[in-house]
C-alpha cells in the first residue's frame, strides 16, 4: 500500500529501527489537522499508533491538545487515547498517541440504528459529564499551551474572571461576520448577548469553571462496529468555562445538526440528558441559558462557514437548515 510521505518520513525520525507499515487510514478533522492509523506488520514488535499532524505552522491551541489529553487520561476515567510523544516535524506539529480501533462516528452515524444512537448519545452524556468535573483554570476562557509544555488561559486576551462577560467577547464579533441575508438578525443577536453579560442574572458570579471540550461532534468520536464507544479526542478548541454551555454544543452537534426528525431528536437529546445526569447534575440554569448557548454555537459555524456534522441527507440547502434552527433558537429566547 501507499503510505503518506508526511508518515514516512516522520517514522524515520522517531524511530531508529522504522517498522514496515502495514496499513495507513487518514481521517480529515480540519482544513489543516490529520489523524492518521498506522498499523504496523504482525512481525514487528512495535505497537500501533495514532498520528495527528497539524500542518498550520506553530500553533500554541494545537500545541495544548494532548496535554489536555494527557491530564484527562490521568486524572479520570474519561476514554481518551493516552499520549506517547510529541513535536515539531518539517515545521508542522504532530503527536503520536495509542492506536484506537474503530472509525469517527461521521463515518456511520446514519447508518445506526435509532436504538445504537441512543445508547451512544446516553455515552457521550456520561463522558461529557465526568469531564466537566474536572476544575477549569484561574480564568474563563481558551485553553493554550506555554513553555515548558505547561496548560493556562493567562496569556489568552480573550479570557475574563466572569462567564457572561467572556462568551460576549467571544460571540459578539461573530454578528459582524454573518451572511448577508442574516443581517435582519445580527442588532437583534448583539441585543440578546448585551442583555446576557449584562450582569442581571442570578447566576452571573457563580458559575463554576470547568474544562470543556466545545466541539464534541461525531467527527472527535471514535466508535466501533462491536465494542461500542472506544474514545474522545479533538480537544484543540477546549475551554475554561460554563459546563452548561459545553452541554448546549454538544446537543446541537450531535443532534439537532444531524437529525431533521423531531421525534428521533426528543429521543436522541432524552439519552444525552440521561447519560449526563448520571455522571453530573443539570440545574434549571441549564434550561434558561440552552438558547442562547445554541444560538452562539450556530452563529458560529454561519460566520466560518463550516459544516460541523453529518447534515441529513434530505436537506437540499445547508443555509436554509441553518436560518431555520435561528429562528427557533430567538423564538426560545423571546
Amino acid at each position: 500500500m501507499v503510505v503518506p510521505s508526511v508518515i514516512n518520513n516522520l517514522l524515520d525520525d522517531v524511530y531508529t529501527d522504522t517498522p514496515r507499515v502495514r496499513k495507513c487510514t487518514q481521517h480529515q478533522i480540519t482544513d489543516d489537522k490529520t489523524v492518521y492509523d498506522v498499523q504496523f506488520d504482525e512481525e514487528s514488535d512495535k505497537e500501533n499508533v495514532c498520528i495527528t499532524i497539524c500542518e498550520n505552522g506553530k500553533n500554541n491551541k494545537f500545541r495544548s491538545e494532548p496535554l489536555l489529553i494527557y491530564q484527562v487520561f490521568e486524572q479520570t476515567d474519561v476514554p481518551v487515547p493516552k499520549v506517547f510523544q510529541t513535536g515539531i516535524h518539517n515545521g508542522m506539529d504532530y503527536y503520536i498517541a495509542e492506536y484506537v480501533d474503530g472509525v469517527p462516528v461521521s463515518d456511520v452515524f446514519h447508518q445506526m440504528t435509532l436504538s445504537d444512537q441512543q445508547t451512544l448519545l446516553h455515552y457521550v452524556g456520561s463522558v461529557l459529564g465526568y469531564l466537566h468535573t474536572i476544575d477549569g483554570f484561574d480564568e474563563f476562557g481558551k485553553i493554550t499551551a506555554v513553555e515548558p509544555g505547561e496548560l493556562t488561559t493567562e496569556n489568552d486576551e480573550s479570557t475574563a474572571n466572569d462567564w457572561h462577560t467572556y462568551l460576549y467577547n467571544e460571540t459578539v464579533e461573530l454578528t459582524e461576520s454573518l451572511p448577508d441575508e442574516y443581517d435582519e438578525y445580527s442588532l437583534l443577536i448583539k441585543n440578546i448577548l448585551v442583555e446576557f453579560a449584562s450582569g442581571d442574572n442570578q447566576y452571573n458570579n457563580s458559575i463554576e469553571k470547568s474544562i470543556c471540550h466545545t466541539k464534541c461532534r461525531h467527527q472527535c468520536v471514535r466508535i466501533h462496529q462491536s465494542k461500542g464507544l472506544q474514545c474522545i479526542w479533538d480537544f484543540e478548541q477546549a475551554i475554561s468555562g460554563d459546563k452548561f454551555y459545553d452541554l448546549a454544543l454538544t446537543e446541537l452537534l450531535f443532534i439537532d445538526l444531524a437529525v431533521a426528525d423531531q421525534m428521533k431528536r426528543s429521543i436522541l437529546r432524552r439519552a444525552l440528558y440521561q447519560g449526563y445526569a448520571n455522571t453530573n447534575e443539570i440545574t434549571p440554569r441549564y434550561r434558561e441559558y440552552r438558547s442562547v448557548y445554541r444560538l452562539v454555537g450556530l452563529l458560529y459555524y454561519l460566520s466560518t462557514e463550516t459544516e460541523p456534522a453529518p447534515i441529513p441527507h434530505m436537506v437540499d440547502n445547508v443555509r436554509d437548515f441553518y436560518h431555520e434552527q435561528i429562528q427557533l433558537e430567538l423564538e426560545a429566547i423571546n
